[in-house]
């Protein structure tokens, strides 16, 4: 992933190798997390093909309970737990750092109960529908 700098706006066009990305995201936390995981997601303008993208890779994570969250095994990897989000308790964010502070991966972890899970897969199922409202460029 190319990443971006904190605060700063990056476009480029569409890549496939972010869905071999998301893979390996998906199939690393799968394994460590496999009783807590209900599904996992790419989501975020690198999901949407047919748009330029920020260069983060965003991933959401349904999970069975937040409660139930073990952060050490991102830590390990490098990821930085940002804990909670937005004061709802039911989303926490991890954020994975390239040289110079750049933003590379978004990990964004659900409670099952959490309606903003099923929003933005929502939102990316929309900007992929045929026809969509999304147009190549």
């Amino acid at each position: 992933m190319e990443g971006v700098k904190r605060y700063c706006v990056r476009l480029l066009n569409h890549n496939e190798q972010w869905k071999e990305e998301f893979q390996k995201v998906k199939q690393s936390i799968q394994e460590q997390w496999a009783d807590n995981v209900l599904d996992i997601q790419h989501v975020g303008s690198t999901a949407v093909p047919l748009i330029c993208a920020k260069p983060i890779l965003d991933v959401a994570v349904r999970l069975r309970s937040v409660r139930q969250l073990d952060p050490s095994f991102l830590e390990a990897l490098g990821y930085d737990y940002c804990g909670i989000q937005h004061g709802n308790p039911l989303h926490h964010l991890f954020v994975l750092r390239g040289p110079g502070e750049i933003s590379l991966q978004h990990i964004h972890c659900y409670d099952q109960t959490a309606p903003e899970f099923d929003r933005i897969v929502g939102f990316r199922d929309y900007l992929n529908a045929p026809p969509g409202c999304c147009k190549a460029v």
